[in-house]
Protein backbone atom coordinates (compact mmCIF):
# COMPACT_ATOMS: atom_id res chain seq x y z
CA UNK A 1 0.00 0.00 0.00
CA UNK A 2 2.52 2.53 0.63
CA UNK A 3 4.54 1.53 -2.69
CA UNK A 4 1.75 2.41 -4.01
CA UNK A 5 1.08 5.71 -2.78
CA UNK A 6 5.07 6.49 -2.93
CA UNK A 7 3.87 5.59 -6.65
CA UNK A 8 0.55 8.44 -6.80
CA UNK A 9 3.07 10.72 -5.74
CA UNK A 10 5.36 10.41 -7.49
CA UNK A 11 3.66 10.89 -10.91
CA UNK A 12 0.99 13.09 -9.83
CA UNK A 13 2.39 14.80 -6.49
CA UNK A 14 0.18 16.62 -3.91
CA UNK A 15 -2.83 16.39 -6.51
CA UNK A 16 -2.78 12.76 -6.68
CA UNK A 17 -3.16 12.35 -2.99
CA UNK A 18 -6.12 14.63 -2.28
CA UNK A 19 -9.46 12.90 -1.85
CA UNK A 20 -11.05 12.12 -5.44
CA UNK A 21 -14.50 13.41 -6.69
CA UNK A 22 -16.91 10.44 -6.27
CA UNK A 23 -19.05 8.54 -9.04
CA UNK A 24 -17.07 9.74 -11.58
CA UNK A 25 -19.08 8.81 -15.08
CA UNK A 26 -16.83 6.81 -17.47
CA UNK A 27 -18.04 6.38 -20.60
CA UNK A 28 -18.06 2.33 -22.37
CA UNK A 29 -15.29 3.96 -24.77
CA UNK A 30 -13.09 4.76 -22.24
CA UNK A 31 -13.29 1.79 -19.98
CA UNK A 32 -13.32 -0.02 -22.90
CA UNK A 33 -9.89 1.39 -23.43
CA UNK A 34 -8.64 0.79 -20.35
CA UNK A 35 -9.86 -2.79 -20.35
CA UNK A 36 -7.90 -3.19 -23.35
CA UNK A 37 -4.60 -2.14 -22.13
CA UNK A 38 -5.09 -4.25 -19.44
CA UNK A 39 -5.78 -7.49 -20.98
CA UNK A 40 -2.70 -6.41 -23.10
CA UNK A 41 -0.02 -6.93 -20.40
CA UNK A 42 -0.16 -3.16 -19.03
CA UNK A 43 0.84 -3.23 -15.45
CA UNK A 44 -2.33 -2.31 -13.50
CA UNK A 45 -0.77 0.12 -11.48
CA UNK A 46 0.21 1.63 -14.32
CA UNK A 47 -2.84 2.32 -15.85
CA UNK A 48 -4.27 2.99 -12.35
CA UNK A 49 -2.08 6.42 -12.25
CA UNK A 50 -2.57 7.24 -15.51
CA UNK A 51 -6.33 7.54 -15.26
CA UNK A 52 -6.58 7.60 -11.38
CA UNK A 53 -8.30 5.09 -10.90
CA UNK A 54 -8.68 2.19 -8.23
CA UNK A 55 -6.63 -0.86 -9.46
CA UNK A 56 -9.48 -2.91 -7.72
CA UNK A 57 -12.26 -1.12 -10.08
CA UNK A 58 -9.79 -1.97 -13.27
CA UNK A 59 -10.14 -5.74 -12.30
CA UNK A 60 -13.71 -5.80 -11.74
CA UNK A 61 -14.25 -3.87 -15.14
CA UNK A 62 -11.89 -6.76 -16.70
CA UNK A 63 -14.12 -9.25 -15.33
CA UNK A 64 -17.73 -7.89 -16.71
CA UNK A 65 -15.24 -7.63 -19.71
CA UNK A 66 -14.52 -11.41 -19.88
CA UNK A 67 -17.36 -12.50 -18.29
CA UNK A 68 -20.31 -10.80 -20.73
CA UNK A 69 -18.21 -8.92 -23.62
CA UNK A 70 -19.28 -4.65 -24.24
CA UNK A 71 -22.43 -5.37 -22.79
CA UNK A 72 -20.60 -5.98 -19.51
CA UNK A 73 -19.66 -2.37 -19.18
CA UNK A 74 -22.32 -0.69 -19.55
CA UNK A 75 -24.13 0.80 -16.23
CA UNK A 76 -27.46 -0.79 -15.37
CA UNK A 77 -28.60 1.70 -13.86
CA UNK A 78 -31.90 1.87 -11.05
CA UNK A 79 -33.51 -1.13 -9.20
CA UNK A 80 -33.78 -4.47 -10.98
CA UNK A 81 -37.73 -4.87 -11.95
CA UNK A 82 -39.14 -7.69 -9.50
CA UNK A 83 -41.10 -10.68 -10.38
CA UNK A 84 -44.19 -9.78 -8.55
CA UNK A 85 -44.40 -6.68 -11.16
CA UNK A 86 -43.61 -8.99 -14.24
CA UNK A 87 -46.32 -11.50 -13.17
CA UNK A 88 -49.05 -8.69 -12.42
CA UNK A 89 -48.35 -6.46 -15.45
CA UNK A 90 -48.21 -10.28 -17.70
CA UNK A 91 -51.22 -11.54 -15.91
CA UNK A 92 -53.78 -8.07 -16.34
CA UNK A 93 -52.95 -8.28 -19.78
CA UNK A 94 -54.13 -11.83 -20.70
CA UNK A 95 -57.11 -11.63 -18.28
CA UNK A 96 -58.26 -8.16 -20.55
CA UNK A 97 -57.79 -10.64 -23.01
CA UNK A 98 -60.02 -13.34 -21.76
CA UNK A 99 -62.53 -10.68 -20.89
CA UNK A 100 -63.05 -8.93 -24.73
CA UNK A 101 -66.26 -9.18 -26.76
CA UNK A 102 -64.69 -12.34 -28.63
CA UNK A 103 -65.44 -15.73 -26.69
CA UNK A 104 -65.14 -17.39 -29.76
CA UNK A 105 -61.29 -16.23 -30.25
CA UNK A 106 -60.18 -17.90 -26.30
CA UNK A 107 -58.40 -20.67 -27.63
CA UNK A 108 -56.16 -17.80 -29.56
CA UNK A 109 -56.28 -16.30 -26.06
CA UNK A 110 -54.80 -19.33 -24.56
CA UNK A 111 -52.20 -19.24 -27.00
CA UNK A 112 -51.18 -15.83 -26.28
CA UNK A 113 -50.95 -16.41 -22.06
CA UNK A 114 -48.86 -19.28 -23.28
CA UNK A 115 -46.80 -17.43 -25.27
CA UNK A 116 -46.22 -14.53 -22.43
CA UNK A 117 -45.63 -17.41 -19.59
CA UNK A 118 -43.31 -18.87 -21.59
CA UNK A 119 -41.40 -15.31 -21.86
CA UNK A 120 -41.86 -14.90 -18.02
CA UNK A 121 -39.88 -18.43 -18.00
CA UNK A 122 -37.07 -17.21 -20.26
CA UNK A 123 -36.47 -13.76 -18.24
CA UNK A 124 -36.54 -15.87 -14.81
CA UNK A 125 -33.57 -18.46 -16.19
CA UNK A 126 -31.66 -15.86 -17.53
CA UNK A 127 -32.17 -13.74 -13.95
CA UNK A 128 -31.32 -16.76 -12.40
CA UNK A 129 -27.78 -17.66 -14.46
CA UNK A 130 -26.96 -13.94 -13.64
CA UNK A 131 -27.51 -14.33 -10.62
CA UNK A 132 -25.18 -17.71 -9.90
CA UNK A 133 -22.74 -16.03 -12.33
CA UNK A 134 -22.34 -13.57 -9.03
CA UNK A 135 -22.04 -16.04 -6.75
Amino acid sequence: MLIQVKKIYDKLGVEGLKKKPRNKKWTIDQRLNIVKGFLAGEQIVKISLENNLNPSLISFWAKKYLESGISGLELNKGRPITKSKILNSKRSKVSKNLNSKDQSNSLTCVYKELKLLKEELIHFKKREKKLWKRN
